[in-house]
Protein backbone atom coordinates (compact mmCIF):
# COMPACT_ATOMS: atom_id res chain seq x y z
CA UNK A 1 0.00 0.00 0.00
CA UNK A 2 1.62 3.55 -0.91
CA UNK A 3 0.63 6.43 1.64
CA UNK A 4 0.46 9.66 -0.17
CA UNK A 5 1.13 12.78 1.39
CA UNK A 6 -0.80 15.54 2.74
CA UNK A 7 -1.25 18.33 0.40
CA UNK A 8 0.41 21.03 1.74
CA UNK A 9 1.75 25.10 0.68
CA UNK A 10 5.93 24.78 0.45
CA UNK A 11 7.01 27.93 1.29
CA UNK A 12 10.63 29.11 0.50
CA UNK A 13 12.43 31.49 2.13
CA UNK A 14 15.39 32.19 -0.99
CA UNK A 15 12.75 31.24 -3.27
CA UNK A 16 14.78 33.88 -5.75
CA UNK A 17 17.62 32.92 -5.00
CA UNK A 18 20.44 30.41 -7.13
CA UNK A 19 19.51 27.37 -5.08
CA UNK A 20 16.12 27.32 -5.64
CA UNK A 21 16.50 28.10 -9.45
CA UNK A 22 18.83 25.60 -10.16
CA UNK A 23 18.10 22.82 -7.83
CA UNK A 24 14.75 22.84 -5.42
CA UNK A 25 12.33 24.62 -8.28
CA UNK A 26 13.49 22.21 -11.07
CA UNK A 27 13.50 19.19 -8.73
CA UNK A 28 10.04 20.29 -7.53
CA UNK A 29 8.52 20.30 -10.98
CA UNK A 30 9.96 17.04 -11.83
CA UNK A 31 8.06 15.27 -8.61
CA UNK A 32 5.17 16.94 -9.46
CA UNK A 33 5.40 15.65 -13.31
CA UNK A 34 6.08 12.06 -11.79
CA UNK A 35 2.86 12.43 -9.65
CA UNK A 36 5.10 11.73 -7.04
CA UNK A 37 3.37 15.43 -5.09
CA UNK A 38 -0.22 15.68 -3.49
CA UNK A 39 -2.78 17.26 -5.62
CA UNK A 40 -3.28 21.10 -4.60
CA UNK A 41 0.20 21.29 -3.22
CA UNK A 42 1.56 25.09 -3.92
CA UNK A 43 5.05 26.14 -4.14
CA UNK A 44 5.38 29.87 -2.34
CA UNK A 45 8.33 31.70 -3.31
CA UNK A 46 9.69 33.90 -0.83
CA UNK A 47 11.97 37.03 -1.78
CA UNK A 48 13.38 40.07 -0.70
CA UNK A 49 11.78 42.06 -3.44
CA UNK A 50 7.96 43.45 -2.40
CA UNK A 51 7.48 44.29 -6.52
CA UNK A 52 7.74 41.29 -7.92
CA UNK A 53 4.69 39.63 -8.56
CA UNK A 54 3.28 35.85 -8.95
CA UNK A 55 3.23 36.49 -12.72
CA UNK A 56 7.10 37.56 -12.40
CA UNK A 57 8.40 34.99 -10.40
CA UNK A 58 6.30 32.14 -12.67
CA UNK A 59 8.55 33.53 -15.60
CA UNK A 60 12.08 33.35 -13.67
CA UNK A 61 10.72 29.79 -12.53
CA UNK A 62 9.99 28.61 -15.92
CA UNK A 63 13.31 30.04 -17.16
CA UNK A 64 14.73 27.54 -14.46
CA UNK A 65 12.78 24.50 -15.48
CA UNK A 66 13.51 25.20 -19.18
CA UNK A 67 17.54 25.61 -18.15
CA UNK A 68 17.31 22.03 -15.81
CA UNK A 69 16.95 20.45 -19.06
CA UNK A 70 12.97 20.15 -19.31
CA UNK A 71 11.44 20.94 -23.09
CA UNK A 72 7.67 20.59 -22.48
CA UNK A 73 7.09 24.33 -22.28
CA UNK A 74 2.82 23.70 -22.03
CA UNK A 75 3.67 21.00 -19.16
CA UNK A 76 5.79 23.67 -17.66
CA UNK A 77 3.65 26.79 -18.44
CA UNK A 78 0.40 24.77 -16.99
CA UNK A 79 2.56 23.62 -13.64
CA UNK A 80 3.83 27.52 -13.14
CA UNK A 81 0.50 28.93 -13.42
CA UNK A 82 -1.55 26.28 -11.03
CA UNK A 83 1.50 25.87 -8.66
CA UNK A 84 3.60 29.06 -8.34
CA UNK A 85 2.89 31.74 -6.30
CA UNK A 86 5.40 34.86 -4.83
CA UNK A 87 5.59 36.73 -1.86
CA UNK A 88 7.97 39.53 -1.28
CA UNK A 89 9.22 39.82 2.33
CA UNK A 90 11.42 43.10 2.08
CA UNK A 91 13.83 43.41 5.43
CA UNK A 92 11.54 41.09 6.68
CA UNK A 93 9.74 43.54 9.13
CA UNK A 94 6.53 41.97 11.77
CA UNK A 95 4.57 43.61 9.07
CA UNK A 96 6.47 41.90 6.21
CA UNK A 97 5.33 39.13 8.21
CA UNK A 98 2.07 39.31 8.82
CA UNK A 99 1.49 40.17 5.09
CA UNK A 100 3.19 36.94 4.81
CA UNK A 101 0.97 35.03 7.22
CA UNK A 102 -2.44 36.30 5.22
CA UNK A 103 -1.21 35.03 1.60
CA UNK A 104 -0.39 31.83 3.26
CA UNK A 105 -4.43 31.10 4.90
CA UNK A 106 -5.38 32.98 1.47
CA UNK A 107 -3.43 30.00 -0.19
CA UNK A 108 -4.67 27.50 2.01
CA UNK A 109 -7.92 28.47 1.46
CA UNK A 110 -8.24 28.76 -1.46
CA UNK A 111 -6.25 24.79 -2.46
CA UNK A 112 -8.16 23.20 0.58
CA UNK A 113 -4.82 22.61 2.14
CA UNK A 114 -6.20 22.19 5.88
CA UNK A 115 -3.05 24.07 7.26
CA UNK A 116 -0.49 21.57 6.47
CA UNK A 117 2.82 23.63 5.68
CA UNK A 118 6.46 23.41 4.84
CA UNK A 119 9.19 26.28 5.56
CA UNK A 120 12.34 25.62 3.51
CA UNK A 121 14.90 28.14 4.65
CA UNK A 122 17.25 27.92 1.02
CA UNK A 123 18.61 31.21 2.69
CA UNK A 124 21.82 32.03 4.25
CA UNK A 125 22.38 30.15 7.69
CA UNK A 126 22.85 33.39 10.01
CA UNK A 127 19.08 33.87 8.89
CA UNK A 128 18.20 30.91 10.03
CA UNK A 129 17.26 31.94 13.74
CA UNK A 130 15.52 35.33 12.48
CA UNK A 131 13.19 33.71 10.50
CA UNK A 132 12.37 31.42 12.28
CA UNK A 133 11.66 33.96 15.46
CA UNK A 134 9.55 35.78 12.50
CA UNK A 135 7.33 32.76 11.62
CA UNK A 136 6.84 32.50 15.41
CA UNK A 137 6.14 35.72 16.26
CA UNK A 138 3.11 36.15 13.43
CA UNK A 139 1.59 32.37 14.94
CA UNK A 140 2.72 30.87 11.32
CA UNK A 141 4.59 28.02 13.62
CA UNK A 142 1.59 26.41 14.27
CA UNK A 143 -2.01 25.86 12.13
CA UNK A 144 -4.95 23.33 11.83
CA UNK A 145 -2.85 20.93 10.12
CA UNK A 146 0.85 20.25 10.38
CA UNK A 147 4.18 22.69 9.64
CA UNK A 148 7.47 21.68 9.21
CA UNK A 149 10.62 23.46 9.30
CA UNK A 150 13.57 22.70 6.49
CA UNK A 151 17.04 23.93 7.29
CA UNK A 152 19.08 23.67 3.09
CA UNK A 153 22.38 24.73 4.69
CA UNK A 154 25.12 23.46 7.82
CA UNK A 155 23.20 24.01 10.85
CA UNK A 156 25.35 26.56 13.33
CA UNK A 157 29.54 27.13 12.42
CA UNK A 158 30.42 25.13 15.65
CA UNK A 159 28.58 23.05 18.22
CA UNK A 160 27.61 25.99 20.64
CA UNK A 161 26.03 27.87 17.38
CA UNK A 162 24.52 24.40 16.86
CA UNK A 163 23.12 24.40 20.48
CA UNK A 164 21.72 28.00 20.25
CA UNK A 165 20.08 28.22 16.75
CA UNK A 166 18.54 24.03 18.23
CA UNK A 167 16.75 25.82 21.00
CA UNK A 168 15.79 29.05 18.99
CA UNK A 169 13.86 26.46 16.97
CA UNK A 170 12.19 24.59 19.87
CA UNK A 171 10.85 27.79 21.36
CA UNK A 172 8.70 28.03 18.67
CA UNK A 173 8.67 24.67 16.38
CA UNK A 174 8.15 20.92 17.67
CA UNK A 175 10.18 18.15 16.64
CA UNK A 176 7.06 15.90 16.07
Amino acid sequence: MVIKPDPCVIVIFGGTGDLSHRKILPALFQMSSAGEMPEGTVILGIGRNEKKNDAGFRSDVRDSITRSGVNDSAAIDEWCKSKIFYQGIGKGTKANFTKLRSKIITLEKKQKLGGNRIFHLAIPPESFGPTAKSLGEVKLNKSEGWTRLVIEKPFGHDFPTAVALNKLLYKYFTEE
